[in-house]
């Protein structure tokens, strides 16, 4: 079984699942799927404009002339954004061995955060 795999034990496995499953009234069940729909690319915006935040970052520095500034964050999901932040704090903090010191790493997701907040999802460049 991999790490991020669910076991089910027979007490709250696929019977009790399908049981909850049955009681859900079906115009419920249709929001939910039109909720998980709407949620599968949830925090891709923000996620790939991290990614393009520390290819910046590492390509600056590699270079020793002038770099143009760091990506502009494009119209994000506000409320995904903040959660994937939270999420990749938690994921990262938990994924790293003891004795390395993740607070620059927690700090710079921060200050992401941070500016996502004050941007509003705008735009707006980061300087």
């Amino acid at each position: 079984m991999t790490r991020n795999s669910v076991q089910l034990t027979p007490a709250v496995g696929p019977d009790l699942l399908a049981t909850r499953l049955a009681a859900v009234p079906p115009l419920q069940l249709e929001a939910l799927h039109r909720a998980i729909n709407a949620s599968m690319g949830f925090g891709a915006s923000v996620l790939t404009w991290m990614r393009e935040l520390v290819q910046w970052e590492t390509a600056r520095r590699r270079s020793e002339g002038d770099t143009p500034g760091p990506p502009r964050a494009t119209t994000l999901d506000m409320p995904g954004a903040v959660l994937t932040l939270s999420v990749l704090v938690a994921v990262f903090q938990s994924s790293t061995g003891g004795g390395v010191d993740v607070q620059p790493t927690i700090d710079l997701l921060d200050a992401i955060r941070q500016t996502l907040l004050s941007l509003g999802g705008e735009g707006t460049p980061l300087h």
